[in-house]
């Protein structure tokens, strides 16, 4: 959340887009989650959007992992900072690129 305030990423959403965010982001607009809680307790309405939802969030996931083999999200920046947003772009365009070539499937 602080990272998509911070950048600016909130005002680039169109009327009616959201982020996808996991149950810590339960409640912060605009971000749609899960339902917390085991699914027995669960309604059928929330375990409905739990079986549409967790699919997405793992394809979500999987694209992460490809911009993670990189390592750029998991060392210290040593470099000028304004050239980190431009290393994680390339890193974000090679990592679209394979999820093409192979894509991710749930």
């Amino acid at each position: 959340l602080t990272v998509a305030r911070r950048t600016g990423l909130l005002r680039l959403l169109l009327h009616g887009e959201f982020l996808y965010g996991d149950k810590a982001y339960i409640g912060q607009f605009p971000f749609i989650c899960p339902h917390k809680g085991r699914s027995a307790n669960l309604t059928p309405g929330q375990q409905l959007w739990n079986f549409f939802f967790n699919p997405l969030r793992t394809r979500v996931e999987n694209s992460l992992l490809r911009i993670h083999k990189f390592q750029c999200l998991n060392v210290q920046w040593r470099h000028d900072i304004d050239m980190h947003r431009t290393a994680f772009g390339v890193c974000a365009q090679i990592a679209a690129i394979d999820i093409k070539i192979n894509p991710i499937y749930v």
